[in-house]
């Protein structure tokens, strides 16, 4: 699994940990736009990425539209890629992120009626809606379920 840790100091979600990506430029694809970001910010060729399905959309709630793309890399990053809007890259086997204690769901200190899925990824959270977008990932891996990207429309 790839992650990164946002820069502390530029962007939006400044210090989170999360999934390669950003806005769609004009004049381009969804599909293009998450190539394009997973090499920006994780030094990941779009040659050597095989995307093999697509997410549910899911809505933030500061007004973001995410549509997740789940692809297989031939080559990790390499872990000394920079770009400024990212801290350090991270991966992560699956495996660590099914673990006992890996993930809880408990309430936002922002607003304790709401609760969100946390992963503990090497010392802090990835929560909100990289959490959500983990626990979906991680059940379908478990289950067993994806829709194939030649299956989505």
């Amino acid at each position: 699994m790839v992650l990164i840790k946002r820069a502390a100091d530029i962007g939006t979600h400044r210090g989170d940990i999360a999934f390669p990506g950003g806005s769609v430029d004009q004049g381009e694809g969804r599909r293009a736009a998450a190539l394009r970001e997973a090499e920006e910010e994780c030094g990941i060729s779009p040659d050597t990425v095989t995307i093999v399905a697509e997410l549910s959309n899911h809505p933030t709630i500061d007004g973001m539209n995410i549509w997740p793309y789940v692809a297989t890399v031939s080559s990790l990053p390499s872990a000394t890629h920079r770009c400024i809007e990212v801290q350090y890259v991270i991966v992560k086997p699956l495996s660590e992120l099914v673990a006992d204690g890996a993930w809880s769901r408990r309430p936002w200190a922002g607003n304790p009626s709401v609760v969100l899925d946390y992963f503990d990824i090497d010392g802090t959270s990835a929560w909100g809606t990289t959490g959500t977008l983990l626990r979906e990932l991680l059940e379908i891996c478990v289950a067993g379920r994806m829709t194939l990207s030649s299956e989505v429309t």
